[in-house]
């Protein structure tokens, strides 16, 4: 396995990018229609019923994809995906676990800013639920996850007509899937939003066996995806042979996954649900398999292979250009590859927008439309993109940003730090300088990714790179604007408890 995101872009190329995409969004300043035109959104659909399908394959790092770089045959269907739609090369989970993540999906806030960064906290009702906009436009919504930090009872379920959670992780994708298309079928005639999680890819790795094999025809060790046995052996020193066992488990998840997901593709397809659809699919998070001396994702592994995820859009047949129009010459040919950072919180900014709504402000995402289609954006839009972004000397290069639990993660250009938790935003005080995680050994410092992509060379948090960072940050977070979310009204159920230990929590 890899150390490190193959094709996050090089320095250069996120210059190029940025630069690409501030020229398309100039073009929203002269008199160009900007989010919530119903035009614009027109250009986006068919005539008839829009359907607009997010999936959070849970825990699924980038680079173990083909359309990634990955080697083993883990993701055909989504590579199938890719090859047919715009992949974005280059986002990052807003934290490293999934609770607060999924929290920043469906606010379109960074946690430093919706407060969720504990097990007991919930989302705080005031707090704008970005689905209940797509419903009081009149959408059907519905959401079929795999529960654990997806449970209603942290506030996801706000905003969907049904919302669902499996009792188990494991071996339930199949059946959360043929719930979806049920619904999917019963609201043919009806704009609807569609919101699917699943825990396969995500620990003890506990796909079928005949998945296993594909990548481990001969197990040497006792582990066969239970979580008991996976921390005992590495309680008493896992070997490099018993290592691979585990990665080979994550990759026969994926692929598990990833081919049931194609065969409920293929029968929507058939009852023809998927010509005007929007589908994107990401993550919340990734997996660390001892890049940088540990196992699992969490607290403070901030390593591109936890924030770096997957992001694969596939637009309406429409916006392909087949209504020969503006959006026609615009839109991106299939396959194309996105180098721009964005986040997994821009998702819902990005539906919102192809559905033809506002999104409120004060959104830390923002909409992929102009990546996507090419449609210009607007002044206020443009702000957030700036404000996503790190000044070094005369250049602005965009920003990617992850929230852990004493430290983030922040990389911007040729450069990538970590540094303290700016104290107060949204709970738990920052690293003091100095000062290592107990999580990971890591402290604050600063990485050159021309010379270490993987991020191993721990440097002096000192010089004009850290200064451009450090500043990058404050201006990005906002302490003030830290709310003190909503603490549980009850605690968590023994069934919940038990789902979480499973997962590692």
């Amino acid at each position: 396995m890899r150390s490190t995101l193959p094709n996050r872009p090089r320095p250069c190329g996120r210059f190029f990018a940025l630069a690409l995409t501030l020229a398309i969004l100039a073009g929203g300043l002269c008199g160009c229609g900007g989010p919530g035109d119903g035009d614009k959104a027109a250009s986006l659909f068919a005539d008839g019923p829009r359907r607009i399908v997010v999936v959070s394959l849970d825990c699924l790092r980038a680079d173990r994809l083909g359309c990634y770089g990955c080697e083993r045959p883990t993701s055909p269907f989504l590579d199938r995906m890719a090859a047919e739609g715009v992949r974005f090369s280059d986002v990052t989970a807003p934290a490293t676990w999934t609770l607060p993540s999924h929290v920043s999906l469906f606010t379109g806030l960074y946690p430093a800013h919706h407060g969720v960064v504990g097990a007991d906290r919930v989302m705080d009702p005031a707090t704008p639920h970005l689905v209940e906009a797509i419903r009081g436009a009149g959408f059907a919504t519905a959401a079929f996850t795999g529960g654990g930090y997806l449970q209603s009872r942290y506030g996801h379920d706000r905003g969907f007509d049904t919302y669902e959670s499996a009792r188990k992780l494991s071996r339930e994708w199949e059946r959360t899937l043929e719930k979806a298309e049920v619904w999917l079928r019963g609201h043919a005639d009806d704009d609807a939003f569609l919101f699917l999680h699943t825990y396969e890819i995500h620990a003890p790795y506990n796909p079928p066996l005949e998945y296993v094999r594909r990548f481990l025809p001969e197990p040497r060790s006792d582990y066969r995806g239970e979580s008991e046995i996976l921390q005992k052996m590495k309680d008493r020193g896992i070997t490099e042979s018993e290592k691979d066992e585990i990665r080979a488990h994550y990759d026969a998840g994926i692929a598990y996954t990833d081919e049931l997901f194609g065969a409920f593709w293929d029968r929507l397809e058939a009852a023809g649900l998927t010509e005007n659809l929007l589908l994107i699919v990401s993550s919340d998070h990734g997996e660390e398999f001892w890049e940088h001396g540990g196992h699992g994702h969490s607290r403070d592994r901030l390593g591109t292979e936890v924030t770096g995820v997957p992001m694969i859009v596939r637009l309406p047949a429409r916006a392909d250009g087949d209504d020969g129009g503006a959006t026609a010459e615009a839109a991106f040919a299939p396959g194309r590859v996105v180098d721009l950072p964005v986040s997994f919180l821009d998702v819902l900014p990005t539906a919102l927008d192809a559905a033809g709504l506002e999104r409120p402000e004060g959104l830390d995402g923002f909409s992929l439309l102009p990546e996507l289609t090419g449609r210009p954006a607007t002044e206020a839009e443009i702000a957030v993109r700036q404000r996503r972004t790190a000044v070094f000397g005369e250049s602005r290069e965009p920003l990617g940003f992850c929230d852990g639990e004493t430290l983030v993660a922040v990389r911007a250009g040729a450069w990538a730090a970590l540094l303290p938790r700016p104290g107060g935003a949204g709970g738990d005080a920052g690293a003091e300088a100095g000062s290592i995680s107990p999580a990971t050994e890591r402290g604050p410092g600063l990485y050159d990714l021309r010379t270490d992509p993987g991020e191993i060379h721990h440097l002096d948090l000192a010089g004009p790179a850290a200064e451009s960072l450090e500043a990058a940050l404050a201006g990005l977070i906002s302490p003030e604007r830290a709310p003190d979310a909503a603490m549980a009204d009850e605690p968590v159920d023994e069934a919940t408890k038990r789902q979480l230990k499973a997962l590692g929590y």
